[in-house]
């Protein structure tokens, strides 16, 4: 991958006309490469090779050499102290015959 740079020249003097015995080709390019990125790749791959690696020989030898897990065991607490949920108060359906006024 590259690119090319152009420069621009206009031998012009103050005025605006051009300056004598001023090469008529007032442009000049140069290519620019960039460089080659393969060499980036496979470093990021084989540092995700490696720490794959490890993290799996970790896991392997924490229950076998009784080493400290990386995640500590949750911490039990005696009661929350807001209530989590609240029982359903089940209500019964009015009676029919409690609607109607007395009077009649």
């Amino acid at each position: 991958p590259g690119f090319v740079m152009a420069s621009l020249f206009n031998p012009i003097d103050a005025n605006g006309k051009p300056i004598p015995n001023s090469p008529e080709k007032t442009i000049q390019t140069h290519l620019c490469l960039l460089p080659n990125q393969y060499h980036t790749y496979m470093k990021y791959i084989t540092f995700i090779i490696v720490s794959v690696v490890l993290l799996l020989i970790r896991a392997y030898l924490v229950p076998v050499l009784h080493l400290t897990p990386f995640a500590l065991e949750p911490e039990t607490h005696a009661a929350p102290m807001l209530p989590l949920y609240k029982d359903k108060v089940k209500m019964e359906p009015p009676e029919y015959g409690a609607l109607r006024s007395p009077a009649a």
